[in-house]
């Protein structure tokens, strides 16, 4: 890519629909980063289902012994999920809506970024730099997983400087002419799971509540959901 064009479509892809995004979806907060124990809970929450978790090494384990092996594993997980997970893919731009609590739409745009426009040395003139000291001694690790990956996963948002809103804008314009990702039932979930998220960083609590609704009083309905999974 040239100098200009730091930001371009990329090949993006896609888990099938079938795939929980309760277990697929991996949340990377910095204040979580050396917590051990959410880690742990994050990995008993995606047990036995195809995650993003699988396919990343969390800073807290690179101290650990076996980082080696967990790397080799990853790059295992990855050409698998490449075969059987991740079914579907978009060459080109996504356009993303995200809606706050407060009721504000944040837009943004999924792409590939040229990495030869970055640089996070001080004093550097670039197309793209980041907006915090990076921690050089965490470079290493992060190279092993990527050197002989078959995938790419990251995990970051970019705040692009368009004053004058000519990057994403435009797209949002005509948001209702374009082939949507995913229906609107997935859509609806991704925005409770996002918006429960937001809620657990801000109190520091996350729980999961069953709750059945109805007109008066049925007590025919079923105390739990079990008989809707056991229902073929």
């Amino acid at each position: 890519m040239k100098p200009t064009t730091c930001f371009a479509p990329a090949h993006i892809l896609l888990p099938s629909e079938q795939v929980p995004l309760e277990q697929w979806g991996c949340i990377a907060c910095d204040q979580f980063t050396s917590d051990r124990s959410y880690w742990q809970r994050a990995e008993e929450t995606a047990a036995g289902a195809p995650s993003t978790l699988n396919l990343i090494l969390p800073e807290v384990y690179l101290e650990d012994g076996d980082a080696d092996a967990r790397v080799e594993k990853i790059h295992a997980t990855m050409q698998d999920y490449a075969q059987n997970v991740l079914t579907r893919a978009v060459d080109g731009f996504i356009y993303v809506e995200r809606t706050e609590q407060s009721g504000r739409v944040r837009q943004g745009l999924v792409g590939r970024v040229d990495l030869e426009a970055y640089s996070y040395r001080r004093g550097e003139k670039c197309a793209v730099r980041p907006s915090e000291c990076t921690v050089e001694s965490r470079i290493p690790p992060r190279m092993k997983v990527r050197t002989g990956a078959a995938l790419e996963t990251p995990h970051i948002m970019m705040l692009a400087d368009d004053p004058d809103c000519t990057l994403i804008e435009p797209i949002a314009a005509h948001k209702d002419s374009l082939p949507p990702v995913y229906d609107e039932k997935f859509k609806r979930l991704w925005d409770i799971y996002l918006r429960g998220c937001e809620s657990g960083f801000r109190t520091g609590v996350l729980d999961v509540g069953q709750f059945i609704l109805s007109k008066g009083v049925n007590n025919d309905l079923p105390m739990t959901l079990e008989s809707i999974y056991n229902d073929k």
